[in-house]
């Protein structure tokens, strides 16, 4: 038997929290682009929000 019973491994996932995301212009609950550019990702607010 599999180590996590039968179900999918987990995705990947990030979460980031802090007040120095608003002091960069992301507001909660504001909708995000992220792109990747030579091997980073790039997280950037979306400005139509």
């Amino acid at each position: 038997m599999s180590p996590n019973s039968g179900k999918k491994p987990p995705s990947p996932q990030l979460k980031l929290s802090g007040r120095w995301l608003e002091e960069l212009g992301f507001n909660t609950g504001q909708p995000v682009i992220v792109t990747i550019e030579r091997d980073k990702l790039v997280i950037e607010a979306e400005l139509r929000f």
